[in-house]
């Protein structure tokens, strides 16, 4: 698996958990969890959701045969212990965070085989819980769809989630795409600091949330800010980006026709694409030069500041 999957794993897992991309980071210096689910596990992960969906009473469930019934607690198992290599996969298919992914654990481990009435009970309560039934549908579906036949994994039981052993004498060590990953959100941050600092002290009033990262009401209106971190490498990634969250917001917050704005955390090397491209779409652009705001569209906003 590429390092860019292994990031698209993290970036899913922070979204389905809702915390922020680099706090959940620091807690996998060295991960694993992120390996395609394989040859071995594809038919067991089914046959597991079938016998409970396919179910009409604890009776029938209770036919199958103990390890499939436990491969269904097994599944949630791994995404709350995150201790095999498929977790990540599962819990993105799953969409449900880690607390849920052991509450459901917990409960498919409860069944008593010498306790009819209380299986009953457990059972009845579960297929009648819309957000379980829902989860494992998505897993059957997001199985299907990526499912590409692959090979075996090892799967390892008791082990720590800090290492993963491709073979006796190595470890895949992530700490480097991860103080990557950090040092992007560090320059964000800055970048970030240096626009706030610059609106308040050109006495604006500078508002922000989850969505946006800055908001600032301007004499034709409010204006929406999107930061981006760029280098040579990514600057036309990032500017796509950029368009498509500052549209989306657009969208949301359609009735406060809002003014966009795009703040680099350098001048892009590629004028054409990452300047004249988005002014071509009335969307406005900043970058930092020497830790302080400059960019084609700085005395515009200067001048935009509301009468005090």
């Amino acid at each position: 698996m590429s390092n860019e999957d292994f990031i698209n794993c993290l970036f899913k897992i922070s979204e389905i958990e809702d915390e922020d991309f680099e706090g959940i980071s620091l807690k996998f210096n060295r991960v694993w969890g992120h390996l395609q689910i394989s040859d071995k596990m594809y038919p067991r992960y089914n046959n597991a959701i079938n016998s409970f969906l396919n179910s009409n009473s604890y009776q029938e469930f209770n036919k199958y045969d103990k390890f499939v019934r436990g491969d269904i607690k097994g599944i949630f198992n791994r995404v709350f212990r995150r201790d095999q290599l498929d977790w990540m996969h599962v819990q993105i298919g799953l969409n449900l965070n880690r607390n849920d992914c052991g509450m459901y654990a917990l409960k498919f481990g409860a069944f008593k085989s010498d306790d009819l009435h209380f299986n009953l009970i457990l059972y009845n309560d579960l297929k009648n819980d819309t957000n379980l039934i829902n989860s494992l549908n998505l897993l059957k579906k997001y199985i299907e769809i990526n499912y590409n036949g692959i090979g075996k994994a090892i799967i390892t039981k008791n082990k720590s989630i800090s290492t993963f052993k491709s073979d006796k004498n190595s470890t895949v060590d992530y700490s480097d795409i991860l103080s990557k990953i950090f040092e992007g959100s560090a320059e964000h941050y800055n970048t970030e600091n240096i626009l706030v600092n610059f609106l308040k002290d050109n006495g604006f009033h500078v508002e922000q949330n989850k969505l946006v990262d800055i908001f600032v009401r301007l004499k034709h209106g409010p204006a929406i800010f999107e930061i981006k971190s760029i280098n040579d490498k990514n600057d036309k990634k990032q500017m796509r980006k950029a368009i498509a969250q500052l549209l989306e917001y657009n969208y949301i917050y359609n009735n406060l026709n809002c003014s966009l704005w795009i703040l680099y955390s350098k001048l892009p090397q590629n004028s054409q694409y990452c300047i004249d491209f988005p002014k071509s779409l009335k969307i406005n652009i900043l970058w930092i030069e020497g830790n302080k705001i400059a960019g084609i569209d700085l005395d515009k906003l200067i001048s935009s500041k509301l009468s005090d």
